[in-house]
Formats: C-alpha cells, structure tokens, sequence
C-alpha cells in the first residue's frame, strides 16, 4: 500500500469537495431576490456561463414607419 499517495489523493478529493459545497452555498443565497445590484461573483458567472441579456429593459421599440 501506498499510503502517502492515498492521504494526498483524499486531501484533493476533500478540498475539490469544500469548493463544490461552497459553491452551491453561493448558488442558493443567490437565488433569493435581493434589492440591488447583484454581486460581482455572480455577474461574471452568469457572463462566463454564456446567458445572453439583450439589455434592453422597457417596452419594445416601435416600427419606424408609423
């Protein structure tokens, strides 16, 4: 047995579990609706993750010929 490699396998196995559970932790507070702007973890993730805002927020534009 090799018992060093099988501590630092679990150690890495441990901390990749503490980042998942304090991620989803993140997940959860962010989604109750909060006053304000949201926080800047989750602007960049939601930017990273590929969700498309149009950024328009109103009523739709109307047509050009009357």
């Amino acid at each position: 047995m090799d018992l060093p490699n099988i501590l630092k396998q679990l150690n890495n196995d441990l901390a990749n579990l503490n980042a998942t559970i304090q991620a989803l932790e993140q997940m959860e507070v962010a989604t109750t609706r909060r006053r304000g702007r949201p926080p800047k973890w989750l602007i960049e993730a939601k930017r990273l993750s590929g969700s498309k805002s149009h950024g328009r927020v109103g009523r739709p534009r109307k047509p050009a010929g009357g």
